[in-house]
């Protein structure tokens, strides 16, 4: 049976991928504005009966912003708040 062959990333390469995350949040959430919040009945692949509605923040420019408990989005999260304490979702 053959070994499915892994890339081994370095250091530096996993340093320009945080750096290209890091870019891409700063650039589509600085300035925008949460026009509307929602709890939209299941948007994604989640079980309906265990996470019946999930919070959606929607901004002025139609992103749309779900919390996700890992990048995955294996269930929905927690948004943490500098107010009182976190919403969990």
């Amino acid at each position: 049976m053959k070994k499915p062959k892994v890339k081994l990333v370095t250091v530096n390469e996993a340093m320009c991928l945080m750096d290209e995350r890091k870019e891409f949040a700063i650039k589509n959430l600085t300035n925008k504005l949460i026009t509307k919040v929602t709890f939209k009945p299941q948007p994604f692949y989640w079980d309906k009966k265990e996470f019946p509605e999930v919070l959606a923040l929607h901004l002025h420019d139609g992103q749309v912003l779900v919390p996700s408990v890992d990048e995955e989005g294996n269930a929905p999260g927690v948004l943490f708040t500098n107010i009182k304490w976190g919403m969990y979702i």
